[in-house]
C-alpha cells in the first residue's frame, strides 16, 4: 500500500532538487522522461568488493601542514530559554588562546544572528578580567573587537558578552532562499550557530569570516571546547531536548552540557515528538521524531547506528558518547557536531524500504562526524572536501548493508543527473545550487570511487584513516588530501586532471 503523502507538490520538487560520480567505469545513460529513478535499478560495469577492512592498526602517515591548527578556544555559555517568546538570553565567557605566530590588533567573531532582522541585542562586551569594555563593530554576521593593547603570540584573553536573541520564524521552503535550520516553527525551536564565536585565521593571516552564500554552506569552524548550562521556562509539558551532548544535569527544566574538541554545539527543543535510542559501539543514538513518523524514525535510527559503526571501523572510532537526528521543520539535512537534521519531508516520503532519501541522507550526514566535525574545511572555498565524503560514504553503506541496492543507489542519486563539473571551485563560483551539488557531491563521490579504485581498497582505507588522524582538530585543505594520498604523478595525477580545476595546465 502506497503512503497518503503530505507534502505540497513544491515540497517534493525542492527535495528532489535538494538532495544533497559518475565513475567513468559506470555507463549508465537513462532516458530521462521514461524511467522512474526510484525504481530503476541501473547496470554498472564496474562493482565495489564489500568492505572489510581489518581494524588492526594501519601505517601513520606524517602529518602535513594544517590550514590552522587544533583548539584553542574554550567557551562557555549560560543560556535562559523563554520557550513561549521565543527569546534566549545568553552570558558567554571566551577563552582564546593566540596559537598564531602573529600580534593580534584585532579579533573577529562570527555572530550569525544578526543576519536576522531585531534577532541579535549586544549588552556587554569586555575583557572579562578587568571587566572592561571593549571597542568593537558589528556589521552583518561580522563582529570586530580592538585589542588594546593587542594579543602578541602565545598570549591569552578572556571575553566575557551577554546578549539577548529573538529567533526568526523557520519559513516555509522556497525557491528563492536556502533552507534555514535556525529559529522556531510551531512544534520545534533550533538553536544553531547561535552563539559568538572566534573565526579562524588562515596561514596568511586573514580571518575566515565569508560572505554568506545563496546556496551550500560558507562558514568556517574552529575546534573549541564547550560548557554549556541551559535553562527553560514557558515549554510545552511534553519537550524534548536533543543536543551535542548528553545531559548531565537531573533538575527540571535545567541542562548541563560539557562538548570538548567539537566545531559546534546545537540544540534543538520539539514539542509532539517521540525519541528512540539504541547504542553500538558505546555509543549512545537516538532519534527524535514526530508522533505520527514512526516507522520512519526507527529506520533512521538503525541506518544512523549502522553507518556510525561503519565509519568507525572505516575512518577511525566516533570519539563521542551521544549522536542525535532530529526530524526537521525545514527543507534537507543539516550536520552539526554531535547532532544533525533530517527534513520531515524525507520522513514524509518513506516507503518502508531503504530505497530512498530518509536513509541515504542520514548516513550522508553521519559522515559529516568524520568529514566536518572532526577533519575541518573551509565550507566556503572549499566545500567538496566534506561534502564529496560523505555522498561517497553512502555508496560504502550500501555495499555494506544493501550490496544489492549499490547499483540502485548508482542511479537514483547520481548517474540520473548526469553531473558534471570541477569539484573543487569556491562555493560562490558554481552558477546555481544544481550545478554546485552536481559537482560537489555527485563528482566528489565519483572522484573519490575512482581513487579508490587506483590505490586498491586496502591501501585506500588504510590512507584514509591516516588522513583523518592527522587532520582532526584542523582545517584541512585540497594540498593536505593530495599529499596524504601520494597524487601526484602517474594515473593518480591523471585523475586530479579529471576532477580539478586548479590541476589544469596553463597552456
Amino acid at each position: 500500500m502506497k503512503r497518503k503523502f503530505t507534502l505540497t507538490l513544491l515540497w517534493i520538487v525542492m527535495i528532489l532538487l535538494a538532495a544533497c560520480g559518475k565513475p567513468s567505469s559506470v555507463t549508465i545513460q537513462p532516458e530521462l522522461t521514461s524511467i522512474n529513478p526510484a525504481d530503476a535499478p541501473g547496470t554498472a560495469t564496474v562493482e565495489a568488493e564489500p568492505i572489510r577492512v581489518d581494524s588492526s592498526p594501519t601505517a601513520t602517515l606524517a602529518p602535513t601542514i594544517s590550514i590552522i591548527d587544533a583548539q584553542n578556544k574554550i567557551y562557555e555559555l549560560k543560556a535562559e530559554i523563554d520557550y513561549s517568546k521565543r527569546k534566549v538570553s545568553v552570558e558567554e565567557s571566551v577563552h582564546y588562546l593566540n596559537t598564531t605566530p602573529q600580534t593580534l590588533g584585532q579579533l573577529v567573531l562570527i555572530v550569525e544572528p544578526n543576519r536576522y532582522a531585531g534577532g541579535f541585542n549586544l549588552k556587554q562586551a569586555n575583557i572579562q578580567d578587568s571587566l572592561t569594555a571593549i571597542e568593537y563593530s558589528l556589521e552583518g554576521n561580522r563582529l570586530t573587537l580592538e585589542l588594546k593593547p593587542a594579543l602578541a603570540s602565545g598570549d591569552e584573553i578572556q571575553l566575557y558578552f551577554e546578549y539577548e536573541l529573538s529567533l526568526p520564524a523557520i519559513p516555509p521552503p522556497s525557491e528563492q532562499f536556502k533552507p534555514q535550520p535556525y529559529g522556531y516553527t510551531e512544534r520545534q525551536m533550533n538553536l544553531v550557530d547561535w552563539y559568538l564565536y572566534i573565526a579562524p585565521i588562515s596561514p596568511e593571516g586573514e580571518w575566515l569570516a565569508h560572505k554568506p552564500s545563496y546556496f551550500g554552506e560558507f562558514l568556517v569552524y574552529p575546534y573549541a571546547d564547550y560548557h554549556v548550562e541551559l535553562s527553560l521556562k514557558n515549554a510545552p509539558g511534553d519537550i524534548l531536548v536533543a543536543a551535542s551532548a548528553m545531559n548531565r544535569s537531573t533538575e527540571k527544566d535545567r541542562y548541563l552540557y560539557e562538548l570538548n574538541g567539537a566545531r559546534t554545539f546545537a540544540l534543538s527543543l520539539n514539542s509532539g515528538f517521540d525519541v528512540d535510542e539504541t547504542t553500538t559501539d558505546g555509543v549512545t543514538v537516538r532519534s527524535y521524531f514526530s508522533n505520527a513518523e514512526r516507522g520512519a524514525g526507527e529506520e533512521v535510527l538503525r541506518a544512523t547506528a549502522n553507518a556510525l559503526k561503519l565509519y568507525s571501523e572505516l575512518y577511525g572510532k566516533y570519539p563521542r558518547d551521544i549522536l542525535s537526528v532530529v526530524e526537521a521543520d525545514f527543507l534537507d539535512g543539516m550536520e552539526y557536531d554531535g547532532l544533525f537534521f533530517l527534513s520531515k519531508a524525507f520522513y514524509n516520503l518513506y516507503d518502508g524500504t531503504p530505497k530512498g532519501y530518509l536513509t541515504f541522507i542520514a548516513v550522508h550526514e553521519t559522515a559529516h562526524q568524520w568529514f566536518f566535525s572532526q577533519v575541518g574545511n573551509d565550507q566556503a572555498l572549499e566545500p567538496w572536501l566534506d561534502e564529496a565524503w560523505c555522498t561517497f560514504s553512502e555508496l560504502l553503506y550500501y555495499e555494506r548493508y544493501y550490496p544489492e541496492l549499490v547499483d540502485w543507489w548508482w542511479y537514483y542519486r547520481v548517474n540520473y543527473y548526469e553531473p558534471i563539473g570541477w569539484i573543487d571551485l569556491p562555493v560562490y563560483d558554481y552558477t546555481g545550487f544544481i550545478a554546485y551539488r552536481n559537482a560537489v557531491y555527485l563528482r566528489g563521490a565519483q572522484f573519490l570511487y575512482e581513487l579508490r579504485a587506483a590505490l586498491g581498497q586496502e591501501q585506500f582505507f588504510e590512507i584514509t584513516k591516516a588522513y583523518v588522524q592527522n587532520q582532526t582538530g584542523k582545517i584541512a585543505g585540497t594540498a593536505e588530501f593530495i599529499n596524504a594520498f601520494g597524487l601526484e604523478g602517474g594515473i593518480q595525477e591523471e585523475l586530479l586532471a579529471k576532477y580539478f580545476q586548479s590541476n589544469q595546465s596553463d597552456d
